[in-house]
């Protein structure tokens, strides 16, 4: 909050918007394209969690002059540029905005630190372990936040020790600071909620115990390839799961319940969070020769709001974006009968798009990079589900069964294809400053 503090004291005219943001992301010299004067002009960036600051600089006394202030939580997008590795472009519902930085790392650190702040996120914070550099957790914590978090977890650990008989250890192996912040954030930092949310999940756990899902018990889920975790990620480091639904012609029943509980946990896993400080992934969800018919309808909708209500209660904050691609008719049923069973922060997950749409005008390419798409959506990396050698490489990455690791984990390849983790920490340059370094 001192950040802001001195932003605010920065700018004028004095902008009060400036004080509702939470924190500062990153600041630094830039020029734009005025299209009035069809000239370059210097400027300078303020990004903050609530709102990015265009700003002219009024002399050596530090101060600036505002010139747009523009919402994050309104309709914004970030586009790198395909035709200067120095220059991106914020679009507005109003206006595009052409930025040039001083370098190509410049441009991709703005391009990261936006997409972060766009989607209500904070850049990860890494230490060093054993000469290791891994995720902190705690690092973007607020002094407030970590006596939450030291309160909370000591709640937990009294609801462990009163359980009997004694939660699996497996159970009690899930709850790391990872989790519980989940946990924390999804009930806003009201410590009564989320410690009845997490000891209900805990339960649920060492019932159903979703560690123990073994490949031979959903193995018809994965004989297609139609719902899997690709080996891919987008621009912020996220997993892809991808779901064809056209390949689709399982019954939704209790395994299929089974398998997507274990397929969230599994995108966990190859988020590979230690090295990415990524949690959440991103659903791709193709409609395209959908075989949903009308009088499967009633049990489609009856199992999907069962899987909802156990993600949202047992796995929450796991969600990054879902695109619903091409979605018929018949499908706005099932979506009007769940959504009042949908979080509205998850429902602005949501996005409906025509793919010929998508690919084409390039909007796909604002979240993903070229070879984290195979052709049909617009990229150029070539992937093909292959069951057996899925498996091999699971093995090799040191999974013992398929049910993954809730927190974290070793990570992995998925899909038939390893990709590596992407870094999720951008990187400033010597005229800019990121916050989380």
């Amino acid at each position: 909050m001192d950040e802001v503090n001195r932003i605010h004291g920065l700018i004028k005219p004095a902008c009060k918007d400036i004080l509702r943001a939470e924190y500062a992301l990153h600041e630094g010299a830039a020029s734009y394209m005025n299209h009035k004067s069809k000239k370059q002009e210097e400027c300078y960036l303020f990004l903050l969690s609530s709102c990015l600051l265009l700003a002219n600089p009024l002399g050596d006394d530090g101060k600036h002059k505002l010139v747009v202030i523009m919402n994050l939580k309104s309709d914004i997008h970030v586009r790198d540029s395909a035709d200067s590795e120095t220059v991106f472009h914020i679009v507005t519902p109003k206006k595009t905005f052409d930025f040039t930085v001083g370098s190509a790392e410049d441009r991709d650190g703005w391009s990261m630190i936006i997409r972060y702040a766009l989607e209500g996120l904070v850049p990860s914070k890494f230490k060093e372990v054993d000469g290791e550099r891994v995720w902190d957790p705690r690092g973007v914590l607020s002094a407030e936040q970590e006596a939450k978090l030291d309160e909370f977890a000591g709640q937990v650990q009294q609801f462990v020790e009163s359980c009997d008989p004694p939660l699996e250890q497996a159970v009690v192996d899930w709850i790391e600071d990872s989790v519980l912040l989940r946990f924390l954030r999804a009930r806003q930092w009201v410590l009564k909620d989320a410690l009845l949310m997490i000891t209900e999940s805990l339960k649920w756990r060492n019932e159903f115990k979703p560690h123990a899902t073994k490949i031979e018990d959903v193995e018809r889920e994965l004989l297609k390839g139609k719902l899997v975790v690709m080996p891919f990620r987008d621009k912020l480091s996220r997993p892809v799961v991808y779901y064809h639904t056209g390949l689709d012609q399982d019954p939704m029943d209790a395994t299929r319940v089974r398998y997507m509980m274990w397929l969230v946990e599994e995108a966990i896993r190859v988020a590979d969070a230690k090295r990415t400080g990524m949690e959440r992934s991103v659903w791709l969800v193709d409609f395209t020769g959908n075989k949903l018919k009308t009088g499967e309808l009633k049990q489609t909708i009856s199992v999907s709001i069962e899987i909802i209500k156990l993600m949202q209660a047992h796995m929450p904050e796991t969600l990054g974006k879902c695109m619903l691609l091409d979605a018929p008719g018949i499908f706005q049923l099932v979506w009007k009968a769940v959504t009042p069973f949908i979080d509205p922060v998850t429902q602005r997950k949501v996005i409906f798009a025509k793919k010929a749409k998508v690919v084409s005008d390039g909007t796909l390419r604002e979240f993903f990079d070229a070879d984290q798409l195979t052709e049909e959506y617009g990229g150029t990396a070539a992937w093909e589900w292959d069951l057996e050698k899925w498996k091999a490489e699971r093995i090799a990455s040191g999974a013992k069964d398929i049910g993954g690791g809730g927190g974290g984990g070793t990570g992995g390849g998925s899909g038939g294809g390893a990709a590596g983790p992407r870094s999720g920490e951008g990187r400033g340059g010597e005229e800019g400053r990121f916050w989380w370094v």
